[in-house]
């Protein structure tokens, strides 16, 4: 069972993904934060069906499936309103995504600890600050620019090849490294 603070954790840490899930099966930004509040108040009280973390995104979606297709029910005279079958095929698509993004995460970090450590650093190095430019690097490390923007951009390689590898392995056939 998941406590109130694993909880609260997993809600942060999902809910930009969740948004996104109510924005889809709504269309509408305001109607969907109502639904996702509806949602987290409708999790909150079911907290203790919540088997472990592993399932709280597939949970916390069924939440909102199930609250959408009630407004639907609801509002069946609103024009936009979206169809039930919509709504089902929109779940679907979106938990098929969540899980290719999950596994090109686990495969980027596994491809990440496959690097070299100089390599590795450099790549930390670079994409840990939004702010940190080529020039930046060159001039922390003390070598020419154009030596670590081509050092970069064969790590990059190095990885959309080990990402898609992995990928592959894990019995995914499309993903956003190809």
């Amino acid at each position: 069972m998941v406590s109130e603070h694993q909880f609260l954790r997993l809600f942060a840490e999902h809910k930009p993904h969740l948004r996104a899930f109510a924005h889809a099966l709504t269309l509408q930004a305001g109607e969907a934060d109502d639904l996702l509040q509806d949602a987290c108040v409708q999790m909150w009280q079911k907290l203790g069906q919540l088997k472990g973390e592993g399932d709280f995104r597939a949970w916390a979606c069924s939440f909102l499936r199930f609250n959408a297709m009630n407004r639907r029910r609801r509002n069946h005279r609103n024009p936009v309103s979206l169809s039930m079958d919509f709504i089902d095929q929109l779940a679907d698509e979106n938990e098929a995504e969540a899980d290719l993004a999950d596994a090109e995460r686990r495969a980027l970090e596994g491809c990440l600890e496959g690097l070299p450590p100089i390599q590795k650093d450099l790549v930390r190095q670079y994409y840990a600050n939004a702010d940190v430019t080529i020039a930046d690097l060159s001039k922390e490390l003390q070598r020419p620019a154009a030596g670590l923007y081509k050092t970069l951009q064969r790590v990059r390689e190095t990885l959309r090849a080990c990402i898609g590898v992995r990928l592959k392995n894990e019995g995914y056939s499309h993903s956003l490294a190809n």
